[in-house]
């Protein structure tokens, strides 16, 4: 009988240390990935404000607006190695600022650092303009096309990354001591790609988007032309009022102390109505020439296009030994 209770005493003393080492790689497992996210979100952050900042130094200097994106490798725990060797984990942030401080009326297309805007990409430190391309567009009413230089479209950013990661333990024993010192290393190289959109479709949707821009909405159009109708309207008013005042004048001296005489309302009313005459021989003219030139028939990449854009990278993270040492 009593074999049978240390035996019942030895297995559950068994049973409880099982359970304590699983419970206690759990809360090692938990507290690891919740230093990891920690880690990530604080390193996520200070890079999105290390954009933020630098953008808006480039638009300043520029005067432009800038889109600006960072891919780097940060360095991570990685509790589950079992040589302690540290990882790297890619973070990607992207901000567009536009803070000019000369906005021009116009650009021109004959230099191709005269444009709007410009973007930018940061690749583990290494910082490149990706070049623009060179756009023609069409427009019904206008023999020669319009010129302007654009931001590449980028649809899809690829990586070709080869990580290496070294670990060293070196130890050393002396007569009553022993020193372990433990170190690590992680190393990054390769391409990041950045893809553009297909040629014909980014010249579908550029004209999609040019005639969308322009396209005028039926109640846009009806409040235009009662604006202009009442701005007529008001202007035959005037007319009128100042002939009829100077056709008054022809049979009466004095019109209630109005302080004008018959040739200066005769003068007020030609004037007037020369004016309104005029306006509305301009506004038919200027109607009838530019009728339909918003409406874009075609966009065409003259220059620059390529299918992919890409940016060499390479980054290295070197963790500082850590000596441990016991003596007797």
């Amino acid at each position: 009988m009593k074999q049978l209770l240390l035996r019942q005493s030895n297995s559950q003393k068994s049973q409880a240390v099982s359970e304590l080492a699983i419970l206690g790689t759990l809360i090692i497992a938990a507290f690891a990935a919740a230093l990891s996210f920690v880690q990530s979100m604080n390193s996520q952050q200070a890079l999105q404000m290390g954009a933020f900042r630098r953008a808006i130094q480039l638009s300043r200097q520029y005067d432009k607006e800038v889109s600006y994106t960072i891919v780097k490798d940060s360095p991570t725990i990685d509790v589950t190695d079992p040589f302690g060797r540290p990882d790297m984990s890619r973070q990607t942030v992207s901000c567009t600022v536009l803070a000019v401080k000369d906005d021009p009326l116009s650009y021109s297309a004959d230099d191709i650092n005269d444009r709007g805007s410009m973007e930018v990409y940061n690749v583990n430190g290494r910082e490149i303009e990706v070049p623009p391309m060179k756009i023609e567009m069409k427009y019904t009413g206008k023999d020669d096309p319009i010129e302007a230089w654009v931001t590449a479209p980028i649809v899809d950013v690829g990586y070709q990354v080869q990580k290496q990661r070294q670990g060293l333990l070196s130890r050393i024993q002396g007569g009553v001591s022993i020193s372990s010192t433990h170190s690590g290393s992680v190393n990054t190289r390769g391409v990041t790609n950045l893809v553009l959109e297909d040629k014909t479709k980014y010249e579908n949707n550029y004209l999609e988007n040019l005639n969308d821009e322009v396209e005028e909405e039926p109640w846009e159009k009806q409040l235009r032309v009662q604006g202009e109708n009442e701005f007529y309207m008001s202007e035959l008013f005037h007319w009128v009022g100042f002939g009829g005042l100077a056709i008054a004048q022809i049979f009466t001296d004095n019109l209630g102390g109005c302080g004008m005489s018959g040739a200066e309302i005769a003068k007020t009313a030609i004037i007037a109505g020369a004016s309104f005459a005029a306006g509305k021989i301009y506004a038919h003219y200027i109607n009838g020439k530019y009728a339909g030139l918003n409406t874009a028939e075609s966009v065409t990449v003259s220059s620059g296009y390529r299918a992919m854009t890409s940016i060499p990278q390479a980054g290295s993270f070197s963790q500082p030994g850590q000596t441990l040492s016991v003596s007797q």
